[in-house]
């Protein structure tokens, strides 16, 4: 605002000018689409994935498992043949179960007289099916014994040895016919009551239910170093030895059939299945499926009814291939013996493991330039949201990208509330800022259930800005100085090539413009002198200049983004009998879009 003053009229005309700096329009595009996966990469992913579902961006989801150590039974729901102890899971014992041994070599003694159908005594006795008197060693001297080494037994150490027992075919030699069973555990010798036989082969048998050397239960190294045969009375005659084994075998097979493992668990997928087995002998087996109801079950395949088998130490079993998903998850072992049932697979650990959701995470996107100061009018997103889900938003904006990282996030009201409607009106609060960012909010309750964003999209457009500014000449108002009445276009304070005021409208008006002024009658008092006796003109000279009136005329346009400066030169006339005074008046320029 200026003045004017006028010779013992002083006029002072005050000035008021309409500035609006703004930065520059742009040609950019009036919105910003995220839609794919390297679009949402470029962002800060918290607990969020965009790999699972291209194009999307969903919870991640993180490892769990259920594990069963069998320090107790509470996840098994049936067994057979099968025992929990010490953590581990075996094969029950207790079948009766034997083995046969038969001569494999001559023993510690050999003293019989007589040698019949072999080469050697023990082959002489060795007969599976009898041969009778076709092979067979014999004797009539009273104290004499044949011994023979017997083939091992084939069991487990810790095997419970319950019986041995020594079978002999014998017949009389010659008028002699008494004799007894032998077996030498260690250094002991051990015989049967005395048998007398006829003319006729008949099988006779002597059972020891501990081993004579130590008095004690019978051990599988006892067993298998023990030798067999027969003792002299008064003769005999013998074809065939064995000894039978008896022992108490692991039952075959065991099943075992777990609870559900899952049960109350969120699942968005079944992974693996985990073992550690400790031992599976040579000749054991142990093997497992999997089902979804305890039902129907399959292999890690998928095949219905097939089975995968395990081997000895820590393995995993893939379950990727099923597809499976939800609480549900039961799995069946079946455990085999050896041959001898003496062996069991022993099992220590299974583990389940299963994926689930993260229950919230957030997508803090890239920085998004617009390239000019925006108007931001509406934030637009395609969601999915199963119940129990959500996905909902805020936007932080600056003037530069280096703000961004301290402004505050908004959401369509303030900073506690969030864009949970698609379409929704974006807060002013934004407007004029050039630099964006959104962030999602993802959050579920049922963490087997994830949102999913697909695409966001922030619309915006350019700002209306108007740079102008105006500066009087030597800042102090259109000052006229000392007038007399009847002066005509008496010049203001102005000088060739700066006039009384410059208009500047900045290159960075992104609007075409037109530049107007106006201004008010001078008073003072109750005397006036009208301001249409002011003129003003782009040039040093009244000629041709424009009359100053008291509502806004366009004095000339400005093209968006060109920028111009302009000269305005005012002149006034004083009219004759004008009452002396200080006189003022207001001026006023302004550019406004066309």
């Amino acid at each position: 605002m200026h003045g004017e003053k006028i010779a013992w009229l002083s006029i002072v005309a005050l000035v008021l000018a309409v500035v609006c700096p703004c930065p520059p329009a742009s040609a950019s595009p009036d919105n910003w689409t995220q839609t794919t996966q390297a679009e949402f990469q470029t962002g800060t992913l918290s607990q969020v994935e965009t790999t699972t579902s291209l194009g999307d961006v969903k919870l991640n989801t993180f490892s769990n498992s259920v594990t069963d150590t069998f320090a107790d039974e509470t996840k098994i729901a049936s067994k057979s043949n099968l025992v929990v102890t010490g953590g581990q899971v075996k094969l029950t014992t207790g079948a009766s179960k034997q083995a046969t041994l038969r001569p494999n070599a001559n023993g510690s003694k050999i003293e019989f007289v007589t040698l019949v159908g072999a080469p050697t005594h023990y082959q002489a006795v060795y007969d599976v099916t009898p041969d009778d008197g076709t092979s067979y060693v014999g004797s009539e001297v009273a104290n004499s014994t044949d011994l023979f080494a017997l083939t091992d037994t084939g069991l487990a150490a810790g095997t419970t040895i319950n019986s041995i027992t020594v079978y002999g075919r014998a017949t009389k030699c010659g008028g002699s016919k008494d004799w007894r069973i032998v077996i030498k555990s260690g250094t002991t010798e051990a015989y049967s009551s005395t048998f007398t036989e006829s003319s006729t082969w008949v099988n006779r048998s002597y059972q020891w239910t501990t081993d004579p050397n130590t008095g004690g239960a019978w051990t599988v190294a006892a067993v298998d170093a023990l030798q067999a045969g027969a003792y002299v009375v008064t003769g005999v005659q013998v074809t065939q030895v064995y000894v039978v084994v008896g022992y108490s075998g692991y039952n075959s097979p065991g099943t075992l059939t777990s609870k559900n493992l899952l049960l109350g668990q969120s699942v968005v997928s079944i992974d693996s299945f985990g073992y550690n087995v400790s031992s599976i002998p040579a000749g054991t087996s142990l093997k497992v499926q999997f089902s979804k109801d305890s039902t129907n079950w399959y292999n890690s395949a998928g095949t219905l009814g097939g089975w995968d088998t395990l081997s000895q130490g820590t393995h995993s079993i893939g379950l990727s291939g099923l597809g499976w998903s939800g609480p549900n998850f039961y799995y069946k072992m079946e455990f085999t013996t050896d041959t001898t049932y003496t062996y069991t697979p022993v099992l220590d650990e299974i583990s389940v493991n299963f994926s689930k959701y993260y229950s919230s995470g957030t997508l803090t996107s890239s920085t998004h330039d617009n390239g000019y100061a925006a108007d931001f009018t509406t934030i637009s997103f395609t969601v999915t949201e199963p119940s129990g889900t959500d996905i909902k938003f805020q936007l932080r904006t600056a003037a530069t990208e280096g703000g961004l990282s301290s402004a505050t996030w908004y959401g369509p009201t303030g900073t506690t509330d969030y864009y949970q409607t698609s379409g929704a009106a974006i807060n002013s609060v934004h407007d004029g800022h050039r630099w964006i960012q959104y962030k999602a909010y993802f959050s579920t309750s049922d963490t087997s259930k994830t949102p999913t964003l697909s695409d966001i999209t922030i619309n915006y457009n350019p700002l209306e800005f108007i740079s102008f500014t105006v500066t009087d000449y030597n800042n102090d108002g259109v000052l006229f100085s000392t007038l007399n009445p009847g002066q005509l276009n008496q010049p203001a304070d102005q000088t060739a090539g700066v006039g009384a005021v410059t208009l500047t409208v900045g290159s960075e008006t992104s609007v075409n413009v037109n530049v107007q002024l106006k201004g008010t009658d001078f008073t003072y008092g109750g005397n006036t002198i009208p301001i249409s006796n002011v003129k003003y003109n782009n040039t040093n000279t009244p000629v041709g200049a424009s009359t100053l009136t008291g509502s806004y005329v366009t004095w000339y346009t400005v093209t968006a983004g060109s920028g111009d400066i302009h000269q305005c030169y005012h002149w006034i006339s004083i009219p004759n009998g004008q009452v002396a005074g200080p006189y003022t008046s207001t001026f006023f320029y302004q550019a406004i879009k066309q």
